[in-house]
């Protein structure tokens, strides 16, 4: 990856708190970010509870910085699976993007891989979260890639411009899910 390259990350995946009661959420960034939550299992259902304003940033884990970087507190029921997703902008140089959290017996730290499994698990994966990163994004901002949304893609055209460089037919556009796993065919 090119560090001079304008790019957006985004991390989600499954949270499952292991104590019911309340919680607080920290996010820390170089630059932009937003950390959304969801009061299920559900991405439609997200909010936005933290975030650093855009060509905002702080240090790594410098989790006060800011007011907006930390939520309120928000009941978690202990057994419950709740989406949860953390974006960042990145303009040049290098990033950063952490998420902390604050509950019954956790003092604040890092959210640690056993309280979080990839969003849309498959049998073959373990605890973790799911890291996507863009290169290039043109939108130039967060906005409209988190949050409730009917999803028809993160990404949308105005203006396109295509050339071929041989002979042959354009490929079919394929419709797809945000749980849709692709063939190496599809690729």
């Amino acid at each position: 990856m090119d560090l001079n390259e304008y790019r957006l990350t985004r991390m989600r995946g499954c949270l499952h708190p292991g104590v019911t009661g309340e919680y607080s959420f920290w996010i820390a960034s170089d630059n932009s970010s937003e950390l959304w939550l969801s009061v299920n299992a559900d991405p439609s259902k997200a909010r936005k509870i933290a975030s650093i304003t855009r060509f905002g940033y702080v240090l790594p884990r410098e989790w006060s910085h800011y007011p907006s970087q930390h939520s309120e507190p928000i009941l978690l029921k202990a057994g419950e699976t709740y989406y949860i997703e953390a974006l960042s902008e990145q303009t040049t140089g290098g990033e950063y993007l952490g998420v902390a959290w604050q509950g019954p017996g956790l003092n604040q730290s890092v959210i640690e891989s056993p309280y979080l499994t990839p969003w849309r698990a498959m049998e073959d994966t373990t605890n973790g979260i799911l890291r996507e990163c863009w290169t290039n994004f043109s939108a130039g901002d967060l906005d409209g890639l988190a949050g409730p949304r009917g999803f028809e893609s993160a990404l949308t055209v105005e203006k396109v411009r295509m050339s071929s460089s041989g002979p042959g037919e354009l490929p079919k556009p394929d419709r797809l899910a945000l749980n849709q796993r692709l063939l190496a065919e599809d690729n």
